[in-house]
């Protein structure tokens, strides 16, 4: 299975090229090489990336947010005769 820049990472969705990160062709040596040096060139630009990271993971990964997105599934999952009384029995 191959994902977008012909990576096979999953978690490749996570990364806003440019933003948060940038991607390199997985098993590509050469174009690792050349994305860490251009992190090593550019510190105020890494440490603006990470910074957006951070408020992107704290505000989509936090554990209220996790918590939301399981109740959608699990609320999604339910038809509705049983979401009524599931709602019921949490109170």
């Amino acid at each position: 299975m191959k994902w977008r820049d012909g990576s096979k990472v999953v978690w490749i969705f996570l990364i806003e090229k440019g933003k948060n990160g940038l991607l390199f062709e997985s098993g590509n040596v050469e174009d690792l090489r050349k994305k860490i040096l251009y992190f090593m060139k550019n510190p105020k630009l890494t440490i603006s990336m990470r910074r957006y990271a951070r408020e992107i993971s704290e505000e989509e990964y936090s554990p209220e947010a996790n918590y939301g997105n399981l109740m959608q599934i699990h609320n999604g999952l339910l038809l509705p005769s049983e979401f009524k009384s599931w709602g019921k029995r949490v109170k």
